[in-house]
């Protein structure tokens, strides 16, 4: 099955697979108007959840990250960062990663 969606832009992408989608996606950098992904999903929900997977993170904890939260590690790590402690260092990444979020857009085309 071929399924083309056109986007506001005028983008297209065109979906060859068997699976019955019901939704494209696309993510674009606001500032530049660059299309950065785009794709088909089964519903509009997970087409949006998608396409904010695709945002590029300002700030990225470690790898394995619940585990080595816990740890004393943990903790020296994220003084060692210049954080009072591993929730003040989530809490800013967090905040980091929401204003870089916010350099983007989501559309999402129901098809």
């Amino acid at each position: 099955m071929t399924i083309t969606a056109t986007f506001s832009n005028g983008h297209t992408d065109t979906y060859k697979g068997s699976r019955d989608v019901k939704a494209a996606w696309m993510l674009i950098e606001i500032e530049t108007g660059k299309v950065i992904k785009s794709g088909h999903s089964m519903t509009a929900a997970s087409a949006e959840k998608t396409a904010k997977s695709w945002i590029p993170v300002a700030a990225s904890l470690p790898t394995g990250w619940k585990d080595f939260r816990k740890s004393l590690t943990g903790a020296n790590y994220a003084i060692g960062e210049g954080y009072k402690s591993i929730r003040e260092m989530e809490k800013d990444y967090k905040k980091m990663n929401a204003e870089k979020a916010k350099q983007y857009k989501v559309e999402v085309v129901a098809l």
